[in-house]
């Protein structure tokens, strides 16, 4: 996990902090222990298209959540 957790922190650097580590924090509960590497880049791929097209993203937990699910479901898509 925690080697698939290093490709997700790398792949959404672009995302500053504090709103990193919330996202950070909703795709740890979300993915659990899933660890296809492949997965979890699409995954971050999507997140980042994500959180570029919301404006102004916050600090918001639930909002972070829903932008991880969705992200999640796109992944699932592929």
């Amino acid at each position: 996990m925690e080697e698939t957790m290093g490709i997700l922190e790398r792949s959404i650097s672009s995302i500053g902090y504090p709103q990193r580590r919330l996202y950070l924090l909703a795709t740890r509960k979300l993915l659990g222990a899933h660890s296809d590497p492949e997965f979890v880049a699409s995954y971050a791929t999507r997140l980042t298209e994500l959180y570029a097209s919301v404006r102004g993203p916050g600090d918001d937990f639930l909002e972070a959540l829903n932008l991880c699910i969705e992200a999640y479901a796109r992944a699932c898509e592929r």
